[in-house]
């Protein structure tokens, strides 16, 4: 296996040698190598961690120079897109799995030939092994073979020649069904990596564009409503699926035109819980049943915007938790991506599409659609 991996590092930085003339400037193509470790971040999982998890990523990699505004203002990020493969380390429980997702470089430090940046990543994953009662009963953290990949990467790079460029850095991989199969504690993989860039064209200081746009916002004070809809299975894997409806109900400080900050309200009503409520032995009633599976939240977050995407990081505390039905911590966040109509920016109000990634500490519970408006 790592002999392949080898040969594919080797075929693969040979065709983007010779594909030099096809690609303009700010192109630059990567390939990484990522050896880390699944780690067991609960209790409840029943398999033994595999000592080694070994990754192949092969990455397609654009930079901004400034054409757009927000392109100085977040400091000229990159935008790309990345196809992962790993093997987990223990074929017949985890077997491999393949990914491919859209990636944004933010770029930390810059000093003569050194850079670091962070890369953000989000997309779909393909795993070739999950749980089976009579097959693979240990792999109790995914419940599909399709889920939602997250990946993080921290990396120093460092320019060798004025075409090739090294770099090295720590990386982390969540892969998750959230929660639309069960079981779903998810799978994920703290690494350290390794890895070369090719860069076809030469990119030089002058090619950046500053900013003639002030980066302050017209009005500071707003406001962001949205609604969305998750399906999450029951506790028994190959149960019945069930809505939760998702309602949100934010005020928002505009730091900057590219930066937000959220403090609002969430509401969610989990018919998991509902029929959990119902069905358990107890003796709820309907009206008791839809108070143990209403939750309230209060949150704080922040947006950051690249264009008309957004990143939202939110943090927020259930009210009453102990009122709520299957609640399995008093905290929980939200990763979000939303996508932004008329393009951002110009209107005074502004709709948008969104997928939200719940989860209390690093388990997943629901992933969300939905549509929203800030004003």
């Amino acid at each position: 296996m790592q002999f392949k991996k080898l040969t594919l590092f080797i075929i693969f930085n040979s065709l983007i040698v010779n594909a030099k003339a096809q690609f303009s400037k700010g192109i630059s193509l990567e390939t990484n190598v990522h050896f880390g470790q699944i780690i067991k971040h609960t209790p409840k999982l029943t398999f033994t961690a595999p000592p080694l998890s070994t990754g192949l990523e092969l990455h397609f990699n654009r930079q901004t120079f400034g054409q757009k505004s927000w392109q100085a203002w977040q400091g000229y990020p990159s935008v790309g897109a990345s196809f992962l493969y790993y093997n987990l380390g223990n074929n017949a429980v985890f077997g491999d799995a393949f990914a491919v997702y859209p990636t944004l470089d933010i770029r930390f430090f810059k000093k003569n030939n050194w850079r670091g940046y962070c890369q953000i990543g989000a997309g779909i994953a393909y795993v070739t092994k999950y749980y089976n009662v009579l097959d693979n009963p240990t792999n109790n953290a995914l419940g599909s073979n399709v889920n939602e990949v997250t990946h993080f990467k921290v990396q120093m790079e460092k320019r060798l020649t004025a075409l090739w460029s090294a770099s090295a850095g720590l990386s982390f991989t969540h892969f998750s069904n959230g929660s639309s199969s069960q079981p779903n504690y998810g799978i994920n993989v703290p690494a350290i990596n390794i890895g070369i860039k090719y860069h076809p064209q030469l990119v030089e200081n002058q090619d950046f564009i500053p900013s003639e746009l002030s980066k302050k916002p017209e009005h500071r004070l707003g406001m962001s409503v949205h609604l969305d809809l998750a399906f999450t299975e029951t506790t028994i894997p190959n149960g019945p699926r069930y809505p939760v409806y998702v309602g949100s109900v934010a005020a928002v400080y505009r730091f900057s035109k590219v930066n937000y900050g959220l403090l609002g309200v969430d509401y969610e009503l989990n018919k998991t819980a509902y029929f959990f409520s119902l069905q358990s032995g107890g003796t709820a009633t309907k009206e008791e049943a839809t108070q143990l599976a209403t939750r309230w939240m209060i949150f704080g977050g922040d947006e950051i915007f690249f264009g008309p995407l957004s990143i939202l990081l939110q943090s927020g505390i259930y009210l009453s938790p102990s009122k709520a039905a299957l609640l399995p911590a008093t905290w929980y966040n939200k990763l979000g991506l939303r996508y932004h109509f008329p393009p951002f920016g110009k209107p005074k109000t502004q709709f948008y599409l969104g997928a939200y990634l719940k989860a209390h500490r690093i388990a997943a519970e629901y992933l969300a659609w939905g549509i929203g408006a800030t004003f």
